[in-house]
């Protein structure tokens, strides 16, 4: 379920980069957002599986840090990429992120 949500995800950005109309650009942005909610819970069942007590705590800790961290850091990428191109760029930029993460894996 975390694969299929992140890629769903990854499809549904890479699909608002080259959306060319309101309807299209909709059901890409939904199908975003229903997909990225299937991938916290998932990822923190596998935290629940893998982690023994004792570690368990900690690891979600890094998880919520590495969390704000990467929106902080998304938000000036998003700016600096707005400055340099436009809504097209950053949506591609944050696919192809998406993909490499999927890829990982």
């Amino acid at each position: 379920m975390l694969l299929i949500g992140c890629m769903v995800m990854t499809l549904g950005i890479l699909g608002s980069a080259i959306a060319s109309n309101y309807g299209s650009s909709l059901v890409f942005r939904l199908s975003t957002g229903i997909s990225s909610g299937m991938v916290l819970p998932n990822y923190f069942a596998i935290i629940a599986d893998v982690f023994l007590t004792e570690g368990r705590g900690k690891a979600i800790g890094w998880t919520f840090s590495a969390t704000g961290f990467g929106a902080a850091i998304g938000v000036a990428m998003v700016h600096f990429l707005l400055e340099v191109g436009d809504r097209r760029l950053t949506l591609v930029v944050t696919g192809i992120i998406s993909l490499v993460l999927w890829l990982l894996l």
